[in-house]
């Protein structure tokens, strides 16, 4: 019972643009997923993952035409959708340098997380979308959304029984081994690559060095 797979398709609305250099853009994407559905992928396998979102004017438009045309294309419904699952941008130092390297400003100065106002822009663009969504360690987003926000780790319990998997207590699988605060991944959760550095793609905001 159970398709064994959950494919989280990440699609922040950047590909082919300094950001996601070696990504196709939204349309391709998002036309891919709907492909992979009706050749028989079960959609409620499938996350369209708008993560990074880059909390600025240009980065919440670029998310908001993301989400539309998802919904537009039948992804994002009422029954039997796909999970909308959302994050905001972590500024990490070296992702600072790359930016900088791109001639182009870090979003949030010297901070790490973004500042208040830019969440709440963030909260008033997924409310306006009005899209139930999946957030994780998204504290003041999830408060600013209650009504739309699922707090669920990348691994849940959802995952695995729509893996149908058959795990009975998932209680001794909240250790965070990841140890990052808010992160509410089970801790069967695991890397597969040994290789720990940034692919091809060249994402600018990828966390590995």
């Amino acid at each position: 019972k159970g398709f064994p797979l959950i494919i989280h398709a990440t699609v922040t609305g950047w590909g082919g643009t300094f950001v996601e250099p070696g990504i196709h853009d939204y349309h391709t994407q998002l036309n891919k997923a709907c492909d992979l559905c009706k050749a028989g992928f079960p959609i409620e396998n499938l996350v369209i993952r708008v993560d990074p979102i880059w909390p600025t004017s240009s980065g919440l438009k670029r998310a908001a035409e993301v989400i539309e045309e998802a919904k537009s294309l039948g992804l994002l419904q009422k029954k039997k959708t796909a999970r909308l699952r959302v994050s905001i941008l972590d500024e990490y130092k070296h992702v600072k340098e790359r930016i900088r390297r791109a001639n182009h400003e870090p979003v949030y100065g010297d901070k790490f997380y973004p500042p208040v106002f830019m969440v709440e822009k963030t909260a008033e663009m997924l409310k306006n979308e009005n899209v139930p969504f999946e957030t994780c360690a998204e504290e003041l987003l999830t408060k600013k959304c209650p009504e739309l926000a699922a707090v669920k780790g990348c691994v849940s319990e959802t995952d695995l029984a729509l893996m149908g998997l058959g795990i009975k207590d998932v209680n001794e699988m909240y250790e965070n081994k990841q140890r990052r605060s808010g992160c509410h991944c089970l801790s069967c959760k695991s890397e597969l690559f040994n290789d720990r550095k940034p692919c091809p793609t060249k994402c600018i905001y990828c966390y590995w060095k």
